[in-house]
């Protein structure tokens, strides 16, 4: 049986950046189980998968296109550290913080610069425009 859109699976995965660094490993914990077509995965990983069959493992590279997306410039925002809770961020360039919307929304956001008054934030994902790597084994396979 092979993974086809519809299939539950479980696989372990190993992914990487484009320079190396380690992103994500499951391989010491549970497997994933996911839905194919849930879009519950980046785009790229699910079409990869499409096709393999249980015990299957495979090296994928991923384009940022098929991934997280390219990153986008006019998603820098600046916003005065008054909306801030000061006690509650590490208001460093590079840093991750999480924003809380009205609406219970939530969105992890990087830091892009600190100035005097306010901060610049990037709302792009922290992986947009990065090429990924993983190594995937199917653990198991089954059909609706």
């Amino acid at each position: 049986m092979s993974v086809n859109i519809g299939d539950k699976i479980k696989i372990h995965y190993t992914a990487k950046s484009e320079n190396g660094d380690l992103i994500e490993n499951t391989s010491d914990n549970k497997p994933l189980i996911v839905e194919i077509g849930s879009k519950k995965l980046i785009p790229g990983l699910e079409e990869a998968l499409i096709g393999l069959k249980k015990g299957d493992k495979r090296k994928i590279t991923i384009p940022s296109n098929k991934g997280f997306g390219e990153r986008k410039e006019d998603l820098l925002q600046e916003i005065p550290k008054s909306r801030f809770e000061e006690e509650r961020i590490n208001a460093s360039e590079g840093n991750v913080i999480e924003l809380k919307y009205d609406n219970g929304n939530r969105q992890l956001v990087t830091i892009h610069e600190v100035k005097e008054d306010t901060i610049v934030l990037d709302l792009n994902h922290p992986l947009a425009g990065e090429t990924l790597t993983f190594d995937v084994e199917v653990v198991d396979i089954s059909s609706k």
